[in-house]
């Protein structure tokens, strides 16, 4: 079981709110089951730790026929000063 570090999302947006009002935020979370062991290994190709995994770790990852992950989105609705 592994967990992903979880942003503040208001803390990583103020770049982002500079000549923009934040009308709404929403999130999304839901959990997902993949079974097809090669979408597994599209999947965590395209994190970074999979290539912070040793050698070991990687081989066993790429055999791994079920993961269950937890997606969490957040939603941003800005507007233009």
């Amino acid at each position: 079981y592994s967990v992903v570090k979880k942003s503040d999302h208001l803390k990583s947006m103020k770049n982002e709110i500079t000549g923009f009002d934040l009308l709404t935020t929403e999130e999304l979370s839901f959990t997902l089951k993949i079974s097809d062991s090669e979408k597994i290994e599209q999947l965590l190709l395209m994190t970074p730790h999979f290539y912070r995994a040793t050698k070991e770790g990687r081989q066993k990852a790429c055999r791994l026929n079920n993961l269950e992950v937890t997606v969490n989105v957040v939603f941003r609705v800005l507007e233009k000063i």
